[in-house]
């Protein structure tokens, strides 16, 4: 695996749907996994509810279902019992990085993104051994972007888990203004010939007009958000 070389501490991982590799998986690791779709769903009820498939605990049922997972690829993985999370965005050679908090929230502990926009994000000062194996795997992958997923333990151990080349990050600065990531994005496009002069995404999304688009976007997707139900 590419993060174990550049360095990186990586849960052991079962990416199948074979019903009997994954069960002997699950059970060597004493139940304590969990799984993530290859492809998620979001789907909706008759009453309109929403619901979307999440990293999540498998249970018994699920296990004993042949059809269930055969028929659902995913990544199964031991579970990392968490401190807090980190989100570190990589323009370039440039990381920002945040701590996720997702241990301090009611339905994000298992995947913070059940928490939405409650989640509580803060800047955090990443190690210098931890970006060189970040910067590693971006050279080894041939990505000039990409947004890397990671755990930290109860003794403070860090754990990969992915990285994503396509990743949403100005979430990150709408939730925390403090934290620029719409700078050092402009940087990496415009090859850093920018100078300090990069706007701020408050400043961008300054204009009357699109603060009332804005609006009725968030309002749209909070009601989405409120009625997710996360399989943990």
């Amino acid at each position: 695996m590419v993060a174990q070389s550049v360095g990186f501490n990586v849960p052991r991982t079962c990416i199948s749907n074979d019903p009997q590799d994954i069960r002997a998986f699950v059970e060597k690791a004493d139940y304590k996994v969990v799984f993530k779709a290859f492809t998620p769903a979001i789907w909706e009820d008759l009453s309109e509810r929403q619901f979307v498939t999440m990293t999540s605990r498998p249970d018994k049922e699920l296990m004993l279902d042949d059809a269930s997972l055969s028929y659902s690829p995913a990544i199964w993985q031991e579970e990392i019992k968490k401190a807090f999370e980190l989100r570190i965005t990589m323009f370039g050679e440039v990381a920002v990085t945040v701590k996720i908090d997702s241990q301090a929230t009611d339905g994000g502990k298992v995947d913070w993104r059940a928490a939405g926009h409650d989640i509580p994000v803060n800047d955090h000062r990443l190690d210098v051994a931890t970006y060189n194996c970040c910067r590693r795997l971006m050279q080894s992958l041939g990505l000039a972007f990409g947004s890397i997923d990671a755990i930290v333990d109860q003794s403070g151990k860090i754990w990969f888990l992915e990285v994503n080349p396509s990743a949403q990050f100005l979430w990150i600065e709408d939730i925390n203004p403090e934290i620029d990531l719409l700078g050092p994005y402009l940087h990496m496009l415009a090859g850093h010939e920018l100078g300090t002069a990069t706007p701020r995404l408050s400043e961008v999304l300054a204009d009357e007009e699109y603060l009332s688009f804005e609006s009725a976007l968030r309002e749209t997707h909070e009601e989405a958000i409120s009625s997710f139900k996360s399989y943990e």
